[in-house]
């Protein structure tokens, strides 16, 4: 046969192989077409989404909302609400840990005092709801079904599926604050009183706690707030922290974001199922990332 013959078949075949390929890369891409939560995980740049200012802290400042257009009307009412509760908290220097000033009830793992240096943040009035979470998640896993109760019976894992949906829904950067900002809030931040709880020295004024619960959580905001308005840093639920546990040092920090690795996640707060001593603004908890009680909750922040 002549050369003619064979170079037309090599060229034939070489085209069959470059189509084949095209085409099984195109089905490729169509089977990994990313569903919400790949996209979530993945960043938010190529979701179709409407982006909008919206007003927070009594209007005092603007953010943009970038609106997923999967987005449900009863899921944006209530992530709405959610922002609308949100409280700015100015930037500042504070002593975490226990002082023994005042408070004659501290515990080793509150040891040693240290300075801590803050940037400004955004974190909610209130306990995240049980409302807010079946809108996000489509489940209620709470003993006690009421959309003004908060969410709890959820582990620190779950609570990061929870945020993975909020801020693909969003375009948002919500998350669990870090310990530090955890505690300068319920310190009160700036306004702080140096109280002994979130906002006085008498728990029945703030906390929902073993006395005075019902042997029950309660609905947001039943007790007065701290000096920067938040409710329940003190009492009723127990709140998820971003940081593994670790031991205190008494080196100066800066936006301490804790531990890179741990077996324990912390939680702060103290529950309406403790003592006083336990709901305290300096008493540090800690649990496996795994676990869930109906005392353990969480709040967001908004950075």
């Amino acid at each position: 046969m002549s050369d003619s013959f064979f170079r037309k078949n090599i060229y034939f075949t070489l085209l069959l192989g470059v189509i084949f390929v095209a085409f099984a890369c195109s089905g490729k891409k169509e089977s990994q077409s990313a569903t919400p939560n790949q996209e979530a995980s993945s960043g938010h740049a190529q979701v179709p989404r409407d982006t909008v200012p919206f007003y927070i802290d009594s209007n005092q400042f603007e953010i943009q909302i970038a609106w997923a257009k999967s987005i449900k009307p009863s899921q944006k009412e209530h992530i709405e609400n959610l922002l609308s509760s949100m409280v700015r908290v100015e930037g500042g220097s504070f002593t975490m840990g226990c002082t023994q000033s005042k408070d004659k009830e501290c515990n080793e793992t509150e040891f040693p005092p240290h300075n801590v240096i803050l940037s400004s943040f955004f974190i909610s009035k209130y306990e995240t709801l049980q409302a807010l979470w079946v809108e996000i998640m489509g489940n209620n896993p709470n003993f006690r079904n009421n959309p003004n109760y908060p969410i709890t019976n959820i582990s620190w894992n779950d609570t990061q599926k929870f945020i993975e949906q909020l801020n693909y829904l969003t375009g948002l950067n919500f998350a669990l604050p870090t310990e530090a900002e955890w505690e300068y809030a319920a310190r009160g931040g700036r306004k702080s009183h140096h109280t002994i709880y979130a906002g006085s020295d008498v728990i029945d004024d703030v906390a929902v706690y073993i006395q005075t619960s019902d042997s029950k959580f309660s609905i947001r905001g039943r007790k007065q707030a701290n000096e920067l308005g938040l409710y329940d840093m003190s009492g009723n639920v127990w709140e998820w922290c971003s940081d593994y546990y670790a031991p205190y040092t008494a080196e100066d920090q800066i936006d301490p974001q804790g531990p890179t690795s741990g077996e324990f996640r912390v939680y702060r707060g103290g529950s309406w199922i403790d003592s006083p001593k336990y709901n305290r603004v300096t008493t540090r908890n800690s649990g496996d990332p795994n676990h869930k009680m109906n005392c353990i909750g969480f709040r967001l922040v908004l950075k």
